[in-house]
């Protein structure tokens, strides 16, 4: 029977072709990631002769490998271990005990030492179904089970997919529709949802990439992120099944359209006469303007929220990348902080919060790839500190306060607003002005992105405030001109005079690092290469790459990584990449600081998943203390 194991890659802009043309390119910019899984066809049940051309040349079947079992809960045998693998840096083999075992004649699976005693499952539920039109021939095979293993998975898959779907027709009858309709893992209670591409959303089921073999390759050892995409891919597929969406879409574009040629004959004006409105019946029509309605409700309670109420979620299901190794790290010992950054006197705030803003804008985010295992870096007395500017040396925080303060004194008392709230709401927009910029590939300086973030935030509080307004130009004249904070001059000079070599990590460019670094004293020796995004997570493998080298310049061929001490009041747009390489890191965590304060989680916790600071302070006098 053909089969193979081989890397994959769910394509949702193949998969969703039949959709409409705005669907199509919601899909194609959906982040997704390589993983493991077996191809095979179940069609043949009687031919299991090694791994020849008989039997379905185009098999239609993929079963995930990962390092934890099916999610699906109800079948009595929805995962089998599956070995062996050995640890290509170490020689380690594991797993020649496993229920189900590849041929001898490929050689057991290549892992590394630090992910190898994790254990490896092949699941039997879900079925993920290829595109019927879009499935290549199998005419190769990287590694293929033994004939006994091969009987013993595809016996057991049918079992399981027979049961499953026995138990989905149950509740299906038992619940209705409604109450099975959502999600992709199937609890106790609200079974039938183990089938991938079984409703009427997804007519052809899914496309993948397979074509190429990625570099890096994949981890096995890592969690099943497939399931979530498609579970993503599916809700996208909802979104823009609606026949309205086509007219809709178009609709908007010409609206905005006309006002961006209106605008430029006359900006100081705002004119309210739009084109006229798609041509819709008028059901299709009351359905659209409840759907406004109740999405206007939604973004106004978001925007209300206050910081910390119910926004504490866990954030260890995030996709991250386990290929890529970290470099050789020091002694594993405890590190030298007064608290740990995750601990109870931390804002509630976290990334999570950010997530749930950006999802509701309907945008494709993609984030850098993440480490799933980050070093434990001792504190050691540095011979360099590269400082980060924001939120480190500049309060960018209480700049964009005093510009919202301008914008809050315009509200009316039916539409108040908290400050925090405001500030919360001004990053998330200011981010998404970012990621848009980064899906054109059209690099924006930073007075645009704030100044897009505070029209956004003007109009989504109905102030009658357009770009030429005096108190619009005072609020964005505030934002890009942050003061440092109190401690920064004389924290620095006493660096300086201690004999430390400091470096400047720059912000966002060239041009706004010179004009940032005019409002400190002039105390660096250099800056560094790479740019700190304000707005994104730092890829933890590119930016500090090759910085020990340019830091032992300045201090000596002999330097260790972890006497270069990078401080910073965040992990995830700097710190965690410092960690990742090996350097000292200290965590600014000023009293009131959004930033400082957020709970940065990755990964495990019980596989060393999170960053963790070599030092954590509240402010640079504190820092010269403990250096």
């Amino acid at each position: 029977m053909p089969h193979t194991f081989l890397p994959v890659k769910f394509n949702p802009a193949k998969s969703a072709y039949w959709l409409p043309s705005p669907g199509q390119r919601a899909a194609a910019r959906m982040p997704t990631r390589w993983f493991w899984a077996l191809w095979i066809s179940l069609l043949d049940p009687d031919n299991y002769d090694d791994n020849t051309a008989s039997g379905d040349p185009c098999p239609m079947y993929l079963f995930v490998v990962a390092s934890t079992p099916s999610p699906y809960p109800n079948v009595p045998k929805s995962s089998f271990t599956l070995g062996p693998r050995v640890a290509e840096d170490t020689g380690t083999l594991v797993g020649n005990g496993a229920e189900l075992l590849t041929h001898a004649s490929h050689g057991p699976f290549a892992s590394i030492e630090r992910e190898i005693h994790k254990p490896l499952y092949l699941h039997t539920v879900p079925a993920i179904r290829f595109h019927m039109f879009a499935r290549p021939p199998l005419d190769f095979c990287y590694f293929a089970l033994k004939e006994e293993s091969l009987r013993k998975f595809t016996s057991g898959a049918r079992e399981s997919l027979l049961l499953a779907e026995q138990y989905r027709a149950h509740a299906l009858e038992t619940y209705g529709y409604d109450a099975i309709k959502n999600g992709w893992t199937a609890p106790t209670t609200d079974a039938g949802r183990m089938r991938f591409g079984d409703g009427l959303n997804d007519p052809h089921a899914y496309a993948f990439d397979l074509d190429e073999f990625p570099i890096p390759v994949p981890c096995l050892e890592q969690r099943p992120m497939v399931y979530g995409e498609l579970m993503k891919y599916r809700q996208l597929c909802v979104d823009y099944r609606w026949k309205g969406v086509t007219p809709t879409i178009d609709w908007v574009l010409t609206i905005r359209q006309t006002i961006r040629e209106r605008r430029a004959i006359s900006s100081t004006s705002r004119e309210t006469t739009l084109p006229h409105e798609p041509c819709l019946d008028p059901a299709l029509r009351a359905h659209a303007i409840s759907l406004y309605q109740a999405r206007r409700i939604v973004q106004v309670e978001t925007v209300k929220d206050e910081p910390g109420s119910n926004q504490e979620t866990e954030l260890g299901s995030d996709p991250h990348s386990p290929s890529r190794s970290p470099p050789p790290s020091h002694s594993p010992l405890p590190p030298h902080s007064p608290s740990s950054p995750h601990s109870a006197s931390s804002s509630t705030w976290t990334f999570a919060s950010f997530f749930r803003e950006t999802e509701n804008e309907n945008l494709p985010w993609t984030w850098p790839d993440l480490p799933v295992y980050y070093p434990i870096i001792p504190f050691a007395t540095p011979k360099l500190i590269a400082f980060d500017l924001i939120g480190t040396l500049l309060d960018r925080q209480g700049a964009i306060v005093q510009a919202l303060s301008v914008l809050q004194s315009h509200l009316d008392d039916t539409n108040a607003m908290g400050i925090d709230a405001l500030l919360e709401r001004f990053i998330t927009l200011e981010a998404l002005a970012a990621r848009s910029s980064r899906v054109t590939n059209s690099p924006t300086s930073l007075p645009t992105l704030a100044r897009t973030a505070l029209f956004n935030l003007s109009q989504e509080l109905d102030l009658d405030l357009h770009e030429d307004d005096p108190q619009f130009t005072l609020a964005l004249k505030y934002i890009l001109d942050p003061h440092p904070y109190v401690d920064v001059e004389h924290a620095l000079s006493t660096l300086v005079q201690r004999g430390y070599t400091l470096i400047c990590l720059p912000t966002h460019s060239e041009t706004t690092t010179q004009r940032l670094l005019s409002r400190l004293p002039d105390v660096f020796s250099a800056v560094w290469s790479q740019s700190v995004s304000l707005h994104v997570t730092t890829d933890a493998v590119d930016f500090f790459d090759g910085f020990d080298t340019f830091c032992r310049e300045f201090i000596g061929a002999s330097a260790l990584r972890n006497e270069v001490l990078v401080v910073s009041s965040s992990i995830g747009r700097v710190l965690h990449a410092a960690t990742f390489w090996g350097l000292g890191t200290a965590l600014i965590r000023r009293p009131g600081n959004l930033e400082g304060n957020v709970d940065f989680s990755v990964g495990d916790p019980e596989f060393k998943g999170n960053p963790i600071p070599s030092l954590v302070v509240r402010g640079l006098d504190e820092l010269c203390t403990k250096v």
